[in-house]
């Protein structure tokens, strides 16, 4: 099973010179210059055979690792600036779960985790977050997760917007 998540970046990667107005279907829409901004990109893959999509929104692999949710959100973070994520994850599982490797997509970012996960309790993966040699602009970084007792690697993906 291939997962597919939206990352709506339209208006922070076209060209200043289209339209975005909707009203505006001629220029907008069917303009040449338009045309040419339509794209797709593929920012990663996973592949996995067991992974659901609960009701509460929550990302569930083999029923035995449940993470907070797929596309973290950080908004607008200053240049130059340090933040701390803290993501929850549960084990729904009845033996003790060990985070093998935690990968992270750039040099901006290092992922920590309490390593291991006791039945039916909660852990975290804490991330450190620089912007200090990133360009003001919209950055979606990957990060791997990935387990020691299960054939099992998970992609997060952490979104922000560093300004000046």
């Amino acid at each position: 099973m291939a997962i597919s998540t939206r990352l709506p970046l339209g208006s922070s990667t076209a060209s200043s010179g289209v339209s975005s107005n909707p009203n505006d279907k001629r220029n907008s829409i069917y303009s040449v210059a338009a045309a040419k901004e339509r794209r797709i990109e593929i920012i990663s893959y996973t592949y996995q055979d067991s992974i659901t999509k609960s009701t509460t929104d929550e990302l569930e692999v083999n029923s035995n690792l449940v993470l907070g949710k797929e596309l973290f959100q950080l908004g607008k973070i200053p240049n130059k600036k340090s933040i701390q994520l803290e993501i929850p994850v549960f084990n729904n599982s009845n033996k003790e779960q060990e985070i093998e490797l935690l990968e992270v997509g750039c040099d901006c970012m290092k992922a920590y985790s309490g390593r291991i996960i006791s039945p039916k309790q909660n852990g975290f993966i804490l991330l450190d977050i620089n912007t200090s040699k990133q360009e003001p602009g919209i950055y979606v970084s990957p990060v791997t997760i990935k387990l020691r007792s299960e054939n099992f690697s998970q992609i997060i993906f952490i979104e922000y917007q560093v300004e000046n």
